[in-house]
């Protein structure tokens, strides 16, 4: 900030500032992730003050102290429009979200695996849940067509050709 903009601010009162021309949302926790497909990075400043009072007993005296703040705030909105990165600067923030696109990629697949287990194996369940309901006799025709399927599942794959002559 300029001297004009950065005179009479109150450090204690400003919490964090953050500038991205690539902000995607807070970042999930890994045990409630349950996104399936990536925000649309968006440009965004964020600004986070500390204003005493807990806003509830502010007093107005309190407030005017915070002014230069607001000042500072919309003052690097202005600037920071016209604030360019340096190529290598660039190519090294490229490279980060690159890799973190695949993590996010390959983290997405794996849930997708997980849930696809977790449905196979609820399938087999009531299957098995299915077949204790039925007498002895259907019970070893089930298990004779599920033998047979899996049977051609791992046998050979066998092409067969039609060769016409004469």
């Amino acid at each position: 900030p300029t001297p004009s903009v950065s005179s009479g601010i109150n450090a204690e009162y400003g919490d964090s500032i953050h500038f991205s021309d690539y902000y995607t949302g807070f970042k999930i926790s890994q045990e409630s992730q349950t996104e399936t497909e990536r925000p649309k990075p968006v440009k965004r400043l964020i600004f986070n003050f500390v204003i005493p009072g807990h806003g509830k007993r502010t007093k107005s005296s309190i407030m005017e102290t915070t002014e230069p703040l607001l000042r500072m705030a919309l003052h690097m909105m202005t600037r920071v429009h016209k604030f360019k990165l340096s190529k290598e600067n660039k190519t090294k923030a490229e490279k980060h979200r690159i890799q973190v696109e695949e993590e996010y990629l390959k983290q997405t697949h794996a849930q997708r695996q997980e849930a696809a287990q977790a449905r196979r194996d609820e399938r087999k369940r009531m299957e098995k849940e299915k077949m204790q309901e039925l007498d002895p006799e259907a019970q070893r025709r089930y298990e004779e067509r599920e033998y047979k399927k899996s049977m051609r599942r791992s046998g050979p794959r066998v092409k067969q050709l039609k060769v016409k002559t004469g």
